[in-house]
């Protein structure tokens, strides 16, 4: 940062408050968007404003940085219930129509034999709101997927 005296006109020489500090004119060099990509490395859900502070730059050099030099976009997460392995996916796959071929010949109406158990909502967690899950990829990049813990909450 530099040390600069602002003219104001009819004010004298010895008015301090005509001295004013004054970033650089250009705060975007390969020093700060290497900083700034560092950070981003270390923390993909860092916001513009935890980088501007701590890299002492404006909101909008930081902006700049990341969108134009960077190249990057912030994004949310996909959320997905779990993540299945090919052998579970096809023992759903057999359950289910061992259910169908079961209950064909009674009609649709045989499906509310089915005992599932108690509806109880167990709040076993928190989920996170959907902001929190932004974090920023490079380019075109694809949303990462967010395995969502445990029972659901509701």
């Amino acid at each position: 940062m530099s040390i600069s005296w602002k003219d104001t006109g009819t004010k004298s020489f010895l008015d301090l408050r005509g001295w004013i500090i004054r970033r650089p004119k250009s705060c975007v060099n390969e020093q700060t968007i290497a900083s700034t990509k560092k950070d981003i490395d270390e923390d993909p859900h860092i916001s513009v404003r935890e980088l501007s502070d701590t890299n002492g730059l404006s909101y909008g050099t930081v902006h700049t940085n990341i969108t134009e030099y960077l190249r990057m976009k912030k994004v949310c997460a996909r959320w997905i219930p779990h993540f299945l392995t090919v052998d579970q996916k096809r023992e759903r796959v057999r359950c289910a129509t061992e259910l169908l071929n079961m209950f064909e010949p009674h009609g649709p109406k045989r499906f509310s034999d089915i005992v599932t158990g108690d509806e109880t909502w167990l709040p076993f967690f928190i989920i996170p709101p959907k902001r929190l899950n932004r974090m920023w990829v490079e380019g075109q990049g694809d949303r990462p997927a967010m395995l969502r813990p445990g029972f659901q909450s509701r």
